[in-house]
């Protein structure tokens, strides 16, 4: 059980990373505990258990949330907890004074009736906005005060999010001065640059030699589990977005036809996107027939391609971002010459997306396809005017491109830098 201590500042700031993450309970505040990460990071929450139901919620994160301030937003929270309970909460439209009123009227109109993932923007809200400002009245509100908010998540460690934090803001703001609760948004005039925010594009590719130190230490790590391995070969012999794969369907897989199709539903869309779209069509080569043959032989009396017995039902992103991460840093291979460890991955940091990029890099650099047709095999949108007068899906030239893709990644693979034995396909 966690130690109960009667919690100050001075003692939350004092709090230490131990080998595991813990948590502490406040002697003064019931339900109220402190999250210390393995990585430092110190977390307010409520937990409790009311009328059988477990109750764990995220206050906000120290120090841009105070101790004082989160026993505040608790009680707060307890209060609403009950009205909803006994049926108190008022509908019809709530008057808006302060930041907290504003950003939940902003997540309930703007936000959830037009994201496929609005918890992106709840998360913001909840632990980089509302605990800075949320108390703050409007019509108090100035440019410097908006600059804090997205200076305190830079601040945090976390320049890249606070890119997210700031385009929040703005959009909630706008939502406020378009509502006339505000008469001109004060942080409109705020630029990225100089705010200390870095956006971190990732242009991490493949090279050949790399490619095929990737596929040795695949095929030679036994700790690592089947389906992981064929799903990152899969992921880049196909180029679809790491999600498109882990939401496969057997029911979607076409063997005779040598054809995946991707519902609308797990395509990386906008909801307004989705209104035009088409079921996408990714042609298998030989090579990625033969992985899939090899998942079908393990998972195919299941639902998912990916299938396993989680709570969730099958592979999840964070299970093959671990296992190249783990490649790239954990020490489990002894040097020949020095007898030292080493990673079984001796280069740059990539991750199972990157593989998507590798192979849009190989298929213009090495196999010359033109560029609207490369992006066509990912599947990428090509601006508003191309996509309304070019309706095509290239789908003959699509197939024989993944598979001189797939031979070319055979070649890279080979010993001697020449095919073997493929005898697959166009060449």
């Amino acid at each position: 059980m966690a130690e109960l201590v009667a919690l100050t500042d001075l003692k939350i700031k004092n709090l230490k990373p131990r080998e595991k993450e813990y948590d502490i309970r406040d002697a003064a505040t019931p339900g109220l505990r402190v999250r210390v990460s393995k990585a430092g990071l110190i977390t307010f929450r409520w937990m409790a258990k009311i009328n059988g139901k477990n109750i764990v919620k995220t206050l906000g994160r120290y120090p841009a949330m105070t101790l004082g301030k989160a026993r505040k937003v608790l009680e707060r929270e307890k209060v609403l907890h009950r009205h909803a309970v006994d049926g108190e909460i008022i509908q019809g439209e709530e008057q808006v004074e302060t930041v907290e009123q504003l950003s939940r009227q902003f997540y309930e109109k703007r936000i959830l009736p037009h994201r496929e993932v609005p918890e992106e923007v709840e998360r913001v809200l909840r632990l980089w906005i509302n605990p800075v400002i949320g108390n703050r009245k409007l019509n108090t509100l100035t440019t410097k005060t908006c600059s804090a908010v997205v200076e305190n998540c830079v601040k945090a460690g976390y320049p890249s999010r606070a890119g997210k934090v700031l385009q929040v803001l703005k959009q909630m703001l706008d939502h406020a001065a378009i509502n006339g609760d505000i008469d001109i948004n004060p942080a409109s005039p705020l630029k990225a640059k100089n705010l200390g925010i870095h956006t971190n594009v990732s242009t991490r590719s493949l090279s050949a030699k790399e490619i095929k130190e990737f596929h040795l230490a695949l095929d030679s790590h036994k700790r690592l589990s089947v389906l992981s391995k064929l799903a990152l070969k899969i992921l880049l012999l196909t180029a679809v977005r790491t999600n498109e794969l882990l939401k496969a369907k057997w029911e979607n897989v076409d063997f005779v036809n040598r054809r995946w199709i991707i519902p609308i539903s797990d395509q990386k869309l906008t909801k307004k996107q989705k209104q035009t779209a088409r079921p996408f069509v990714v042609p298998l080569s030989d090579q990625a027939v033969e992985l899939f043959k090899a998942l079908q032989a393990i998972t195919g009396s299941k639902q998912y391609v990916l299938a396993t017995d989680s709570k969730q039902g099958r592979l999840t992103d964070k299970v093959l971002l671990r296992a190249v991460t783990r490649m790239l840093t954990l020490k489990a291979v002894k040097d020949e010459e020095t007898g030292e460890k080493k990673p079984r991955l001796e280069m740059e940091h990539f991750s199972p997306h990157d593989l998507r990029r590798t192979c849009r890099s190989h298929l213009g650099e090495a196999l010359g396809v033109d560029h609207h047709i490369a992006e066509r095999c990912l599947n990428h949108s090509l601006g508003k005017i191309t996509a309304t007068y070019d309706q095509g899906a290239y789908l003959e030239q699509r197939t024989d491109i993944m598979q001189r893709w797939a031979n070319q990644v055979d070649i890279y693979c080979s010993e001697d830098e020449k095919v073997v034995s493929l005898n697959r396909g166009a060449a």
